[in-house]
């Protein structure tokens, strides 16, 4: 081990994967195989694809890249590489519950567990508080708060109102329950598998050093696993630690007045100030027990930097309150702002129009990219269709959630209509593009287009029968008069009639079914519909997957679920299934989200939606925890979200040409 800990900051205005990539390449390319012999670790799978594009820039004829592994950043959860996670290790750690799985499982202990006067919560509420309860265990297992803790601030809870004292005995039941239940099925929490396999390398590497260089890079996020991982790192002979946008001329007493690194409950006038962009990193070097004054500067550039006046702006932009005054004494500020422009629009579909034209201008210019940086996912799909109208496809990297692509779209209208026979669902249903697609759809939609105007007009009873009635009754009055079209949407109904109503049985029952039974049934009339044309492409072998993961936990959730809860249920899951696109999209014009965007930088950064409520976006209160129960027990309070986001604004704000528009 080193006698120093080693860690570096590249500074904000620096494109940190670019400025990375060229520092490494300096640093260990020594020989054919020099790079090749080391391990970047980094927090997630598009942090990986970031900075393997920086290496291929800046490698020009090619080299061998270091091997890249993700430890799994608790903020985007997702799961350690495999890279970390040894196949032959002598103790293997138990294998992590499937998301799915687990949601279900806590939607059934909800529903069978409630504090003694409280009113059951069952069905679709079961499932949606399902997902906050495993956002709440994930957070214990993040900072490393036995559940003990829980019953050591019982005695501070008299003050809370009653709907928070009646969360909380909810709360502490479930999480009685929940270690048994989980033990039982042979797996453990992704979050407690995570802490367990960082905490075995770690320990792996300060008992034998590896005998490669090992650089931990763009990891902020301040767990006590991960700190003590980059700390292990930090003293390797051959390691070092590489932060994002540290401060490091941050005045000492600002950087005070961000609040301490252990805060004392009791003690409210210590709170830090968690919405400052550089909180979680004093925290984070807090817990690698590393003072700010033992960072050192990263001295590679690159050539996608921003100016270096950007950074002093930036921290002159975020002063604490107590130092705002500091606006009165700066210099102009002006050549901080050199490349720095703004626009406002009247609404949402302007603001789109607009970005849309900025980025369609830059592809005039040979060779200069444009990325467009928002956490307002309607904005990015109306700048994306926007640009397809000059034939330009370009990809959200933030991905889709699985119910607004075609076949998940199409799965929540036939659930909609299973749930609730309505005549408007039925049109949409059936002349949805995935139906009947192919040879024979011009056909199908002729005789869609007969049964929208049959059903128009008063006196339509609902329901199958009523339709059937209605289209009984008007083919009798055709028939007379000799009209065989109207005849024939009279057989081509109860064909469909039959087809779907046999499918849908389970739903039309109006009784409590097990989810299984609800699922398959869906399953059934979208082969009915489509044949095999849901099932395919990205989101239909996503939605596949879906599929298959949730029969597989058949028997874990609530045994029985309302019809008319189904499609609330589905939804909810659907919209937390996020579909990215393969790759393909256009190599110059770019789509990010603030995660996407954290490690990369384009030569024209679009930063949209600059509204409030929208950047950063607005919290959603926890449904389990009351913001002073989070404090006392030691959990991030809400707001350092806000905090996380004001970092990636000023990473993205201090590229060389940026546009804010709101």
């Amino acid at each position: 081990m080193t006698a120093h800990p080693t860690v570096f900051s590249i500074p904000v205005q620096r494109a940190f994967a670019d400025a990375l990539a060229a520092g490494l390449i300096d640093r260990f390319a020594d020989g054919a195989l020099g790079l090749a012999e080391g391990l970047i670790l980094l927090p997630s799978n598009r942090a990986r694809s970031a900075v393997q594009a920086a290496f291929v820039r800046a490698s020009g004829a090619g080299l061998l890249m270091p091997r890249l592994a993700v430890i799994g950043d608790a903020d985007l959860d997702e799961s350690v590489a495999l890279a970390l996670d040894a196949i032959d290790a002598a103790d293997p750690i138990p294998p992590a519950i499937d998301a799915l799985r687990r949601r279900l499982m806590l939607a059934a202990l909800i529903e069978r567990h409630n504090p003694a006067g409280e009113e059951a919560i069952t069905g679709a509420a079961a499932f949606q508080l399902a997902e906050g309860l495993g956002r709440v265990i994930d957070q214990l297992h993040y900072e490393e708060i036995a559940p003990a803790r829980l019953g050591d601030i019982e005695a501070a809870l008299g003050d809370l109102a009653g709907h928070w004292q009646a969360s909380w005995q909810r709360l502490r039941l479930l999480i009685d329950h929940w270690p048994a239940m989980l033990a039982a099925t042979g797996h453990i929490d992704r979050a407690d598998r995570r802490n367990r396999l960082l905490a075995r390398v770690s320990d792996g590497w300060r008992a034998a050093p590896p005998a490669r260089f090992v650089v931990a890079a763009g990891v902020s996020t301040a767990a006590p696993a991960i700190a003590r991982l980059l700390r292990t790192v930090a003293d390797l002979p051959q390691g070092m630690v590489v932060l994002p946008g540290l401060d490091l001329s941050m005045a000492a007493e600002e950087w005070d007045a961000l609040g301490p690194v252990k805060p004392d409950p009791d003690q409210p006038g210590e709170r830090p100030l968690e919405t400052h962009p550089q909180y979680h990193l004093k925290l984070l070097l807090g817990r690698m027990g590393i003072a700010r004054a033992e960072v050192g500067a990263w001295a590679a550039a690159s050539p996608f930097d921003g100016p270096d006046a950007r950074a002093p702006f930036l921290s002159l932009l975020f002063a604490p309150a107590a130092y705002t005054a500091r606006w009165q004494a700066a210099d102009d500020v002006a050549p901080s702002l050199t490349g720095v422009s703004a626009a406002t629009f009247a609404d949402d579909g302007q603001e789109a129009q607009g970005i849309a034209l900025m980025m369609r201008r830059m592809l005039d210019e040979p060779g200069r990219t444009a990325a467009l940086v928002t956490p307002d996912r309607l904005l990015a799909e109306r700048v994306a269709a926007a640009l397809a109208r000059w034939d330009i496809a370009v990809d959200d990297s933030a991905g889709q959630p699985l119910g607004q692509t075609p076949p998940g779209a199409l799965l929540l209208l036939l659930a909609d209509f299973a749930a609730a026979f309505d005549p408007v669902r039925l049109i949409a249903l059936l002349g949805h593009p995935l139906v009947r697609a192919g040879e024979g759809r011009l056909d199908w939609l002729d005789q869609v287009r007969r049964l929208d105007l049959v059903l128009r007009g008063p006196g339509l009873v609902p329901g199958w029968a009523g339709v059937s009635a209605r289209t009984d009754e008007i083919a009798t009055d055709s028939d007379r008069r000799g009209h065989g079209a109207a005849v024939a949407i009279g057989d081509w109904w109860a064909e469909v009639a039959a087809g779907l109503s046999t499918a849908l049985a389970p739903f039309a029952a109006g009784v409590s079914a097990p989810p299984s039974m609800l699922l398959g049934a869906l399953q059934d009339a979208l082969g009915w519909l489509t044949g095999e044309g849901a099932w395919t492409g990205h989101s239909g072998r996503a939605m596949s997957d879906l599929f298959d993961r949730w029969a597989m936990a058949k028997g874990d959730g609530p045994a029985l679920v309302a019809p008319a809860d189904f499609p609330t249920m589905l939804a909810d899951l659907m919209s937390g299934e996020s579909i990215r696109p393969p790759y393909g999209g256009h190599p110059r014009l770019f789509i990010w989200g603030l995660l996407e965007a954290r490690l990369q930088r384009a030569d024209l950064m679009i930063l949209g939606g600059l509204d409030e409520g929208r950047w950063p976006p607005q919290q959603s209160p926890d449904p389990w925890l009351a913001p002073g129960i989070r404090r006392m027990l030691g959990l991030a309070a809400p707001e350092r979200q806000q905090g996380m986001a004001a970092h990636d604004f000023a990473g993205a704000f201090a590229a060389r040409e940026v546009v804010v528009t709101r």
